[in-house]
């Protein structure tokens, strides 16, 4: 814990560097350029959300390895958390870059020609318990959850069907 003159001489710290108009201007164009790759990143990934389907559509079944699936996986977690970290970025865009985290999970799992097992299914549903706990997220893991143990609950109906029981 610092002490109080710590905390005091960091604090004189900072006013000094705000003092500099220099050291203000390179901090306004860094914080500019961040949200320009942000807004940068998000069209990209908008255009994973959209083209999902049509890919789906047009070419049919996706016929990605299982460890090809689990990577995508992460990927839409980290930027589901890189985007509740980033606090330079606008609330609402905030928010809406993890809700199209939520839309491409539970399209996913909508989608039976598309491969999950219970290791990816319990990930998803990891991942979803500690979305929960974000304020902003707590509808859209609770809804994401009920897709996922509705797909389990299909995948266990169909193994039993192939089993024969």
């Amino acid at each position: 814990m610092p002490t109080e003159q710590e905390k005091n001489a960091f604090a004189d710290a900072v006013i000094e560097q705000l003092s500099d108009d220099e050291t203000v201007r390179k901090f306004q164009e860094d914080v500019k350029q961040v949200g320009v790759w942000a807004n940068q990143i998000d069209a990209s990934f908008d255009k994973v959300t959209r083209k999902f389907t049509e890919m789906v559509d047009k070419y049919g079944d996706i016929d990605f390895t299982m460890s090809e699936f689990k990577g995508l996986c992460t990927m839409l977690r980290e930027r589901f958390y890189e985007a509740e970290r980033d606090q330079l970025q606008n609330p609402e865009n905030r928010v809406a870059t993890q809700i199209k985290v939520f839309e491409v999970m539970s399209y996913w799992l909508a989608q039976p020609q598309l491969p999950v097992n219970p290791k990816l299914l319990q990930e998803m549903q990891e991942f979803c318990k500690t979305a929960h706990k974000m304020k902003s997220s707590q509808i859209m893991a609770e809804e994401l959850l009920r897709s996922i143990e509705a797909r389990i609950r299909v995948s266990m109906v169909s193994l039993n069907l192939l089993q024969g029981v």
